[in-house]
């Protein structure tokens, strides 16, 4: 049996994976049992997946054949054949794929030129500035524990997203050091008393 005119152009004006079209118009047992009903099928579930998903359309194509010609039963709608992809086909979301793209996208004017010099540099500055400021060589007010609070932070920032840097034992070190610094009671009423006065 020949495949009619009609059939032929509706599959190859079909949006589903050139693959399956080609299978279906060089089967010599389509005809038998394929219908315009079953490709619109086809079709509702291929656009379906398509537009969510990411998938292989070989894979799309081989379930959706098993599907069609299982125990010769030729009936398949868009529910039988949904439900044999569903439990079959490997996929990944393209929201999950954007949402990752748009975050790309907004972070790529945020770069941080991050060098092992530049670690070494701060870590050394935070250092010295916390040994001074320990040492009574600076003055224990707001200002100078703030500089050395932000440089610390700087470095948490780095220690977050590189937990295994090669600078972790300093870290900590600087870290426990800056946590027990003291600070000028006189100095922080100064700056309470300069807040309220504003």
């Amino acid at each position: 049996m020949e495949m009619t005119k009609k059939l032929t152009q509706s599959i190859n004006d079909a949006d589903v994976p050139i693959f399956l079209k080609d299978y279906l118009l060089r089967n010599r047992q389509i005809p038998t049992f394929f219908t315009s009903d079953l490709l619109a099928a086809i079709e509702d579930v291929y656009v379906e997946y398509d537009s969510l998903y990411f998938f292989d359309k070989v894979e799309f194509s081989a379930h959706i054949i098993t599907e069609i010609r299982n125990d010769n039963q030729y009936d398949s709608d868009y529910n039988s054949l949904k439900r044999a992809i569903e439990s079959k086909l490997e996929v990944s979301s393209k929201h999950k794929t954007s949402q990752e793209k748009d975050l790309k996208e907004s972070n790529k004017d945020i770069v941080i030129p991050v060098t092992e010099k530049k670690i070494k540099d701060l870590m050394a500055d935070t250092y010295e500035l916390t040994a001074k400021y320990q040492a009574g060589k600076t003055f224990k007010n707001i200002y100078n524990f703030s500089t050395i609070n932000q440089r610390l932070g700087v470095l948490i920032v780095f220690n977050s997203f590189y937990p295994d840097n090669p600078f972790q034992e300093s870290f900590n070190e600087i870290e426990d050091i800056i946590y027990n610094l003291p600070i000028d009671d006189s100095d922080v009423a100064k700056h309470k008393k300069m807040l309220h006065d504003k």
